[in-house]
């Protein structure tokens, strides 16, 4: 069990670790001998990284506008953007109510909950680090078909990142981000190809794009754009083993 104190919310400042109140002293009284003071002993509450309502909000606009396309993946990372290993998050409500231990993956990336009641109780994402040694990143990714993937499924999933830029992102910041045109097929080792089961013009695309991954870490990739005039929308699209969807760009 927990307990029950204040926490520090994000954006406000902290104005104090512990308040320990004395009993009242008159002038009369100054004089006598102090009253011993039992001992107080504090507790620290894990520290809030992010506001679960905030997440929740942007979760959703995401799922709605690209009618479930596209996801919006959640990193917890160090300061320099990297996993931090053995990092416990936690759910907490503003009364210290304990929704649990959050999985986390080792790239960083949170198992995020839909939680109706951690969104009534005002939750807040805890951990057992520092908040100033961690960072949030929020990135987009496709959701593709594992299997009997078509070309459709690459212009639809580009399309629908652009409904998320313009459901998610304020005007100003869509003034400087990039509009999405293309989606890419990578893999971690250069030399890999996808096959285009249907085109006869080009049976093979090789994986000659660079990207990179969440983490920073490069990426060779075939690339698709949403307007291929070889490609039929039913056509087979048969990556090698071993490829994961990119957007070129970061949208958060």
């Amino acid at each position: 069990m927990i307990p029950a104190v204040s926490r520090p919310r994000l954006g406000a400042p902290l104005l104090s670790l512990a308040l320990i109140a004395l009993p009242a002293v008159t002038h009369a009284a100054a004089e006598a001998a102090p009253a011993a003071l039992d001992r107080v002993e504090i507790v620290a509450r894990p520290m809030a990284v992010l506001p679960y309502r905030r997440a929740h909000e942007v979760m959703a606009r995401v799922r709605a506008a690209s009618a479930d396309r596209v996801e919006l993946d959640l990193r917890l990372l160090g300061r320099d953007g990297q996993p931090v290993p053995g990092m416990v998050v936690r759910l907490l409500g503003r009364d210290d109510e304990d929704f649990g231990v959050l999985t986390l993956a080792p790239d960083g990336r949170l198992d995020f909950p839909w939680n109706d009641a951690a969104l009534a109780a005002d939750a807040d994402f805890v951990t057992d680090r520092p908040k100033n040694s961690l960072s949030v990143r929020m990135t987009i990714s496709a959701r593709l078909p594992t299997t009997g993937l078509r070309y459709r499924d690459l212009r639809d999933a580009i399309l629908a990142a652009r409904e998320v830029r313009g459901a998610v992102l304020p005007w100003w910041l869509r003034l400087v981000t990039p509009t999405i045109n293309f989606i890419d097929l990578c893999y971690p080792a250069p030399g890999a190809t996808v096959a285009l089961r249907d085109s006869a013009d080009e049976p093979l695309r090789r994986a000659d794009r660079s990207n990179v991954d969440d983490l920073g870490r490069p990426l060779h990739c075939a690339r698709f754009t949403d307007n291929e005039p070889g490609l039929d929308p039913s056509d087979r699209i048969e990556p090698a083993p071993g490829w994961q969807p990119r957007y070129a760009i970061s949208l958060f």
